[in-house]
C-alpha cells in the first residue's frame, strides 16, 4: 500500500521540479537607472553631491593644480580636440567627446575663459553619461562636477571626476558677456568721444585769437570738449 502511494506521488514531484527549475525573468532597471544617473539621480554620487562651496571656473582658473578634490560649476560650452589651441565650441557631429569645456558664460567664446573637464570611460563612465554627442541636450546646461584640480591640457583642468549634477544657473548668468559687450560699447563710447574730441580741436582751431571786446556775450567753446581733445 505504501508503495502504491509512493508511485502515485511522484508525478506531483516531477511537475512541482520542472516548474520549480524555470528561469525567473526580473525587471530590467538597467535604462532607469542610467537615466538617473544621466540627471544626477541613481546610485551614483550626485544626489548627495555638496555644492554649496562649488568654484566657480573663474575661481577655479586662479586656484593652484595641486590635484586637490574639488567640485566646480559651469556651463558645458563644448570641448577640445587635441589642445585648448583647438576648441570647438558646438556639439561634435562625429562621435563622443572625451572632455568637456565649462565656463562661467553661457555664450562663451574665448578658451581663456574656459576649463577642460577630462571625461574617462572608467569608473562611473561619465563620458557615457555626460558626452554632448549622444546628449546635446546638456550643452550650455549648467552643472557642479566634482573632481581633481590639476593640469589638463596644460592650463587648470579637473580630471578623475567622481559625482555631477546639474543645478540652476545663477540669476545673472550671462554676465559675462554683456560686460564684454559693455566693454566693446564703451570702446565704441571712446571712438565717439575721439570724434568729439577732433571736433573739439577743430573748434578751438576755430576760436579767433582775440575775442572780440564789443560788450556781447559770443558762444564759447564747451570746456568738455577741449578735456576731451586734450586725453
Amino acid at each position: 500500500m505504501k508503495r502504491l502511494l509512493r508511485l502515485s506521488l511522484l508525478p506531483l514531484l516531477s511537475m512541482a521540479l520542472a516548474f520549480s527549475c524555470q528561469k525567473i525573468e526580473l525587471p530590467d532597471g538597467t535604462a532607469d537607472e542610467d537615466a538617473q544617473n544621466a540627471t544626477g539621480g541613481g546610485n551614483g554620487a550626485s544626489p548627495s553631491l555638496d555644492t554649496s562651496n562649488a568654484l566657480t571656473v573663474t575661481e577655479a582658473m586662479q586656484r593652484a593644480a595641486d590635484g586637490s578634490e574639488v567640485v566646480i560649476k559651469g556651463y558645458i560650452v563644448g570641448y577640445t580636440t587635441t589642445s585648448m589651441n583647438n576648441v570647438v565650441f558646438s556639439i561634435p557631429d562625429d562621435k563622443p567627446n572625451t572632455n568637456m569645456l565649462l565656463s562661467d558664460n553661457p555664450d562663451e567664446y574665448d578658451e581663456l575663459c574656459c576649463l577642460p573637464v577630462e571625461l574617462p570611460t572608467t569608473g562611473r563612465n561619465l563620458r557615457g553619461l555626460l558626452n554632448i554627442y549622444d546628449h546635446p541636450e546638456y550643452f550650455n546646461q549648467y552643472i557642479a562636477i566634482q573632481g581633481k584640480l590639476t593640469t589638463y591640457f596644460r592650463v587648470v583642468g579637473l580630471k578623475s571626476p567622481t559625482a555631477f549634477a546639474f543645478i540652476a544657473p545663477p540669476e545673472n548668468s550671462g554676465g559675462g558677456n554683456e560686460s564684454g559687450s559693455g566693454d566693446n560699447e564703451s570702446g565704441g563710447g571712446d571712438e565717439e568721444e575721439d570724434d568729439k574730441g577732433q571736433g573739439g580741436s577743430e573748434g578751438e582751431e576755430e576760436k579767433p585769437d582775440n575775442p572780440p571786446t564789443d560788450g556781447k556775450n559770443y558762444p564759447q567753446i564747451s570746456d568738455s570738449l577741449t578735456i576731451i581733445a586734450g586725453r
